[in-house]
């Protein structure tokens, strides 16, 4: 799944909701543990496959008939994994596309976003917001004593507003705060 080593153990043990000692005995080099029966089941239904294929009696990729899944289904099962890894603490939230560079190089024009609106500012991060129809992406921190400020990581744009100055915008809502994104690049 592209985790690191040193994160699949808390990785696990939050699926199956264990503790990261009795995960770590899964994966010992010598002696391994086995998982309860509980714990597999959840472990199999969080990462949505088939205990056979966990323990080997089918393999993953291949339909039971023994032919190779076609490329759709590919790219289901990769959506599927990416919607689930953005839900994971919580609803990832509506999907949103970038409308410009303000936000490059993390985000650029046509990636998609996923904001969370059931929040609204809950710490430093990026955040969209609309304003008078228009949907954008602007990154809010937080300043001591002074409130928030909001700002444009694209070097080119010298846009940053502060809290008071945006009470003044007509118009201005917050939409929720951005939990994810899937870069989208045409080549």
């Amino acid at each position: 799944m592209g985790l690191p080593a040193d994160r699949r153990v808390s990785f696990v043990a939050d699926l199956t909701g264990r503790a990261a000692q009795t995960v770590r005995r899964w994966f010992a080099g010598s002696d391994p543990g086995l998982p309860d029966l509980r714990s597999f089941a959840r472990l199999c239904s969080e990462l949505d496959i088939s205990a056979d294929e966990v323990i080997g009696l089918d393999r993953a990729g291949q339909t039971h008939a023994g032919t190779s899944e076609g490329p759709l289904l590919e790219v289901a099962r990769c959506v599927h994994a990416m919607a689930r890894e953005l839900g994971w603490k919580g609803q990832p939230g509506g999907a949103l596309r970038v409308p410009g560079d303000e936000m490059a190089p993390q985000l650029r024009e046509g990636d998609l976003v996923f904001v969370d609106e059931a929040k609204g500012f809950i710490g430093n991060g990026l955040y969209a917001f609309e304003c008078q129809g228009q949907f954008f992406i602007r990154r809010l921190e937080q300043q001591l004593g002074r409130g928030w400020r909001m700002k444009c990581d694209n070097k080119a744009y010298d846009s940053e507003l502060d809290e008071a100055s945006a009470a003044e915008v007509p118009g201005l809502r917050l939409l929720g705060s951005v939990r994810g994104t899937i870069a989208m690049r045409i080549f």
